[in-house]
C-alpha cells in the first residue's frame, strides 16, 4: 500500500506572513492517520517528504511536486489531515477525522507531560 499524504497545520509563521502555514507530506512506511498519530506522538522531530501541488491533470489527479525532505518540530502541529482532493473544493473528508484527531490530541498532551518532567 503506497503511502497517504498528510496535510499539516504548523502553529507558526508562512514565509507570506501568515500566522500559520501548512505542509503536505509523506513518510516511509505510514498508510494510516493512526499510523501517523503513533509516528508524531512518539517523536519531538519527523523526516517527511514535502510536496507543493502544482496543477491538475486531465483525469482529474493532482500533479504533485517533490520538493525534499523536512524535519518538522511536532511540538509545533496544530492539526493534521489525511490529504483530500476535495479540500481543493472546500470540503474535506470527515471520515473518522474527529476520532483520529482527538487521539493525536489526547498523544499530544501525554507527550507534552512526559517532556516536563
Amino acid at each position: 500500500m503506497p503511502s497517504m499524504k498528510f496535510q499539516m497545520t504548523m502553529n507558526m509563521p508562512s514565509s507570506q506572513g501568515s500566522l500559520v502555514h501548512q505542509i503536505t507530506c509523506e513518510c516511509d512506511g505510514i498508510t494510516s492517520m493512526e499510523q501517523f498519530c503513533q509516528y508524531i506522538a512518539q517523536n519531538e522531530f519527523v523526516n517527511v517528504r514535502q510536496f507543493y501541488k502544482v496543477g491538475v491533470l486531465n483525469d482529474g489527479q493532482i500533479e504533485w511536486e517533490f520538493k525534499g525532505h523536512i524535519i518538522v518540530n511536532t511540538n509545533l502541529i496544530g492539526k493534521v489531515t489525511e490529504y483530500s482532493e476535495r479540500q481543493e473544493s472546500g470540503h474535506t473528508s470527515r471520515t473518522n477525522q474527529r476520532g483520529e484527531m482527538e487521539r493525536v490530541a489526547r498523544l499530544s498532551r501525554i507527550k507534552q507531560s512526559e517532556n516536563r518532567r
